[in-house]
């Protein structure tokens, strides 16, 4: 089972650890709640080194990749990013993809359903790609939070504010070399720091540091699921686990259907000239106290029309939201469902304005 390179520092911050495909992660610090509330509020630091990381020149890796990953890869300009997935034969979703072009090479960071080999195999195909695996030689951070630029500015200097979102770029903290790629999947502002294990402790702690000047702290990847469910970016380990076809998902925009070829393209071409007959919407409880749970059934006036995806505790509405696989011809905002016993009410998403949408980077 493969660590994170700052595990004895997240056991001495009283992480809580799951085993996840072969990958040993932080689930969280103690307090849900009070983690979400870090990145709603200020900020969090999270470690996702649970990603696999793979590497390559960029006039070879950049379209080698264009055929195997669904998005337009050949076209990444310098300093920018792509957001995409990798899919089996079947054209179904095995990795949530960012794909970054940073100064004349491809970093491709995965975060997986599947074991480290089981990813390496899918992606580098074995002919002898132009991609090297530095998963097991990297740690990943992950900022997020309303104040999250104030941490960078701080470690990195005030010009980082004006790095786009989707773009990475080199930076330092001390004289330790990071790579820095503005990336946020919460709604708030968002970035990934990325450097070698062997200087992951000492980053760390110079990113927690920061962080607790900014009255925030840690938090586990299960007030990270929450805080995409509300957010409303796409999650592959809760409802990318459950459903795993692309187009039901709503990831469409991650795909460029013009291209000659990806992994799994046949599959996903087939499947959307028959039409789809199911998707995914959002709903969220109409009573505070209740709960509903994954795969429980859906139904209105009723007739059962879908099953829950995803569950989580929104502390923004003060209740669970949850994410429902329902019948196309029901797959809109509005109407009042039922799960249980228990009322559903489909919503639009994000079901409230971030706040840092309110913040202008270019006055602060």
């Amino acid at each position: 089972m493969r660590r994170s390179p700052v595990h004895e520092r997240l056991a001495g911050l009283g992480a809580s650890f799951e085993e996840k495909d072969s990958t040993e992660v932080a689930t969280g610090f103690g307090s849900i709640e009070r983690e979400y509330g870090f990145v709603r509020k200020s900020v969090g630091l999270a470690d996702v080194s649970h990603y696999q990381v793979f590497r390559g020149a960029e006039d070879e890796a950049i379209f080698y990749l264009d055929e195997v990953l669904a998005a337009n890869i050949a076209n990444i300009r310098y300093g920018r990013m792509v957001h995409t997935f990798l899919a089996d034969k079947d054209g179904m979703v095995v990795s949530d993809v960012y794909v970054a072009n940073n100064e004349d090479e491809i970093i491709v960071l995965c975060e997986s359903l599947l074991p480290d080999r089981e990813v390496e195999r899918l992606l580098l195909g074995g002919n002898n790609p132009p991609l090297t695996n530095i998963t097991g030689s990297t740690a990943l951070f992950s900022l997020e939070g309303v104040s999250a630029w104030a941490v960078a500015r701080d470690l990195f200097g005030q010009d980082v504010l004006g790095m786009p979102y989707l773009s990475a770029e080199p930076q330092e903290i001390g004289q330790i070399p990071i790579t820095l790629f503005r990336a946020g999947k919460t709604g708030e502002f968002g970035y990934l720091a990325m450097c070698n294990s062997d200087n992951a402790p000492e980053v760390f702690d110079k990113l927690l540091a920061s962080t607790s000047r900014n009255n925030g702290g840690m938090f586990g990847l299960d007030a990270y699921g929450i805080l995409k469910l509300d957010g409303r970016f796409f999650n592959i380990n809760s409802e990318g686990r459950r459903v795993r076809d692309p187009l039901p998902l709503g990831l469409q925009w991650m795909i460029d259907f013009t291209k000659d070829r990806f992994m799994g393209m046949e599959a996903l071409l087939e499947r959307r000239s028959k039409g789809l007959e199911q998707k995914v919407i959002a709903m969220r409880l109409d009573a505070p106290e209740e709960e509903v749970a994954p795969d429980d059934t859906v139904s209105l006036d009723n007739e059962e029309v879908g099953r829950i995806v995803a569950i989580g505790k929104s502390y923004t509405l003060d209740r669970q939201i949850c994410l429902s696989l329902v019948n196309n011809d029901v797959a809109y905002s509005g109407l009042q469902f039922e799960s249980g016993g228990h009322k559903l009410t489909s919503i639009s998403m994000p079901p409230f304005v971030p706040k840092s949408l309110e913040i202008k980077l270019d006055e602060v």
